[in-house]
C-alpha cells in the first residue's frame, strides 16, 4: 500500500503530501503530520515549517490511490456530543467550546472531501467523544475500541 502523509505548510496553509518519492526520513513527515498546533510542535522540513494534515484535509480520501477506500474518521460525526451544555452560558468552558468547534469544523471538511469525491468510501466512525487528542495513556483501551469496530465490519461482511 503506497503511504501518503499529509502536512500543512503553517506560512501559507498549502497541503504538502509526504511520498516515497520525497527525499526527506519517513520519521521528518510523521513528526510533521502530527504537529497538532498548540499541542504538538511545529516541524520542519527543507526549510518550510509543517504541522498536521487536518487543517487542510484529515482523512486523505483525495489522495488516496485506489478507488475503493476504507476510511477510519477518529474526528466523525462519534467524537463529539450531539448537545450544547444545559448551562446558560454557553462559553463558560472556553476550551471546550473551542475543542468542540474544531471538531465540527474538522467533521464539515471531511464530510465535503467525501461527497466530492468519486471514490467508493466506507467511512468508518469509532466512538471517540471520551478522548482527547492528548490520550495517549489511554491507547490500550482505544485500540481494542478499533479492533473491535473491524471484528464487527468483518463479520457483516
Amino acid at each position: 500500500i503506497p503511504l501518503k502523509l499529509i502536512a500543512t505548510n503553517l506560512l501559507n496553509g498549502d497541503k504538502r503530501v509526504f511520498t516515497a518519492d520525497d527525499d526527506i526520513l519517513i520519521k521528518d513527515a510523521l513528526l510533521a503530520t502530527m504537529a497538532i498546533p498548540g499541542i504538538f510542535e511545529e516541524h520542519i522540513i527543507e526549510g518550510k515549517t509543517y504541522v498536521d494534515g487536518f487543517l487542510c484535509e484529515n482523512l486523505g480520501v483525495n489522495e488516496a490511490t485506489f478507488e475503493v477506500i476504507l476510511a477510519v474518521d477518529v474526528l466523525g460525526t462519534n467524537s463529539f456530543a450531539h448537545e450544547l451544555p444545559d448551562n446558560f452560558f454557553k462559553t463558560v468552558n472556553v476550551l471546550e467550546m473551542f475543542d468542540k468547534s474544531m471538531r465540527l469544523l474538522i467533521y464539515n471538511q471531511s464530510r465535503t472531501h467525501i461527497r466530492n469525491s468519486d471514490k467508493n468510501i466506507t467511512l468508518l466512525e469509532p466512538v471517540t467523544k471520551a478522548y482527547k487528542t492528548y490520550h495517549f495513556h489511554k491507547v490500550k483501551e482505544i485500540r481494542k475500541m478499533g479492533l473491535g469496530l473491524l471484528e464487527k465490519i468483518e463479520n457483516n461482511i
